[in-house]
């Protein structure tokens, strides 16, 4: 009975231990960045961006996975790199210019927006919603 009871105690715990170290590790949250121009002219921005996250103490990519798309100045690209983004579970979305900022307003009500290089005159109405905005 004893032997028994130790095979079944010895099976229970390798089925269950796997599942107990994956619970442990942690999730590393997901930066997206959406910029509308092509990707060599972006590099001072992200550069900075990512100099920005290195200053509120995050290590790229150890603790933060940065997730960029550029649209290579076709506008028309930047809602489906914003659906895109969106469905990539990403905790925050920087968006660069007011068209990227508009097309991941359209793609989502729940992701935060950090807004960059808006128009300093704005006029879609959009943007002057309740939503909270962080223009940097």
């Amino acid at each position: 009975m004893r032997r028994r009871r130790f095979i079944t105690l010895l099976c229970v715990a390798t089925v269950a231990w796997p599942l107990t170290a994956r619970a442990q590790q942690p999730k590393i949250p997901k930066v997206g960045f959406l910029y509308p121009g092509p990707s060599s002219v972006a590099t001072t921005r992200i550069d900075a961006f990512l100099g920005g996250l290195r200053t509120a103490g995050y290590r790229v990519p150890e603790e933060v996975e940065f997730i960029s798309r550029f649209a290579d100045g076709d506008p028309t690209r930047l809602a489906p790199m914003a659906i895109e983004l969106i469905g990539q579970n990403v905790a925050v979305i920087a968006a660069v210019s007011t068209g990227a900022a508009l097309a991941v307003r359209a793609a989502t009500a729940t992701t935060p927006i950090v807004a960059l290089d808006l128009e300093t005159d704005i006029k879609h109405s959009t943007l002057r919603s309740k939503r909270m905005w962080t223009p940097l």
